[in-house]
């Protein structure tokens, strides 16, 4: 998370392993550090997982907009607040302008193993979130207790590149 060009990590570990515990504590030392992020964003999936697409990129754009007001990013973070529509679209925007100033924002998704075993989401939307994932200004972390491809219940989410970008921890 550290390199010039970091790679998306996948944390994957048994119930009670301690997932949390190193996603908060990550979390909590990153900006203390002095690393090359703006924000840490951490994301909790296991309570009110996002049921649909546009509930997740919605739910996205929240979280970054409130991370970027925190940041004091307050442009950015307003700007994503009011989105209404096409929150995809307005997502890269925003991280488009931010790897213009050099700026990145790392996102830590713990709980991933609760969107991707309900089945409702679709190869859209991980095909979309590759795409954000590929700007130089998003990384992810994600935790869950087993690896993601064999978490998916959708055949056709399988399918997506969404899942290449990530190297286990």
């Amino acid at each position: 998370l550290t390199k010039k060009t970091p790679s998306h990590r996948s944390l994957v570990s048994a119930r009670y392993m301690g997932k949390s515990t190193i996603l908060t504590a990550l979390a909590s030392r990153m900006p203390e550090a002095g690393m090359p992020y703006i924000t840490v964003i951490k994301w909790d999936l296991r309570h009110k997982t996002p049921r649909t697409d546009e509930e997740f990129l919605q739910t996205l754009a929240q979280k970054m907009a409130e991370g970027l007001m925190d940041a004091g990013e307050a442009d950015y973070g307003e700007h994503l607040s009011k989105v209404q529509s096409d929150f995809n679209a307005e997502i890269a925007s925003i991280l488009d302008m931010l790897a213009a100033e050099e700026k990145r924002i790392l996102m830590l998704w713990d709980g991933f193993d609760k969107p991707l075993t309900a089945g409702t989401l679709t190869r859209n939307l991980w095909d979309n979130l590759r795409e954000l994932c590929l700007k130089s200004s998003l990384r992810l972390v994600t935790a869950t207790r087993r690896n993601l491809r064999e978490l998916i219940r959708d055949e056709k989410s399988v399918t997506s590149d969404f899942w290449n970008i990530f190297g286990d921890c």
